[in-house]
């Protein structure tokens, strides 16, 4: 029988597998994707018996979208995180470099973004409601000159005892 996987080591396969597709989507420009395409399947991220795998899914009659990130262990769900809202295009490449400064920094404050960056115009908000990677929640905006263009709820959990 197996070991199972400790929450840290979990905590931090997230960490890899966030920080590397968030670099990625800063480089390569990975907003703005094609309308017609209502679902995406991003790159699955591997680290020795982990498997991280996130789903988009997106409309083209309306800018609401909602996802899922799964870590496997030897294939057995082990992690998730689902979230679901509405993002305005425009701001996509600042929440991406938002998310991206708070995984680079190794830290978990509810699987997303900083409490509060204000960079001009834009300013992304996190109010975590729980933030254990154990069992999380809570809410991003982003407004633009203080309207809201941007909101999305998440939650998750570990799903291993």
């Amino acid at each position: 029988m197996r070991k199972k996987p400790t929450l840290v080591e979990i905590r931090e396969v997230f960490l890899n597998a966030m920080t590397s597709r968030y670099e990625h989507c800063i480089h390569e420009h990975c907003v703005g994707k094609d309308k017609e395409v209502w679902s995406a399947d991003i790159e699955p991220y591997e680290e020795g018996y982990f498997f991280v795998t996130e789903a988009s899914y997106m409309s083209q009659f309306s800018n609401k979208s909602s996802g899922e990130i799964v870590i496997s262990w030897h294939g057995m769900p082990v992690w998730n995180m689902s979230h679901g809202g509405f993002y305005a295009e425009e701001a996509l490449r600042f929440l991406d470099e938002c998310l991206y400064e708070e995984f680079r920094k190794r830290s978990f404050n509810g699987g997303r973004g900083p409490d509060s960056v204000t960079n001009g115009t834009l300013t992304y908000t996190n109010s975590v409601a729980q933030a254990d990677f154990d069992f999380f929640s809570g809410e991003e905006i982003v407004c633009f000159n203080e309207k809201i263009c941007c909101r999305h709820w998440y939650h998750g959990m570990r799903i291993t005892i």
